[in-house]
């Protein structure tokens, strides 16, 4: 069982259809052992580093950019697409 995707110590699994639950609780867990301004990027939307100066804000931009590299690479191509468009259009 260790060899399937996503029950890896090193990453979040993978979203699917069906395991949203399972991937969020994981990704929680995830994102937190990376740090917690890490999570706090991902769960409080309006702490765009744009916002902060100096060495706050480039902390707070390599934070962002660590959180969105996790969250990109655990999403089917499928969703990647739907997720960078949906940035990109910001």
């Amino acid at each position: 069982m260790a060899s399937q995707e996503g029950f890896s110590t090193n990453r979040a699994p993978c979203l699917t259809k069906n395991n949203y639950a399972f991937w969020s609780i994981s990704m929680h867990t995830y994102l937190m052992a990376l740090g917690f301004d890490i999570l706090k990027l991902v769960m409080i939307s309006n702490m765009a580093p744009k916002t902060l100066a100096g060495t706050t804000r480039k902390k707070a931009s390599e934070n962002n950019e660590k959180a969105m590299n996790v969250i990109l690479c655990r999403l089917l191509e499928s969703k990647f697409f739907n997720v960078v468009h949906d940035e990109l259009t910001k």
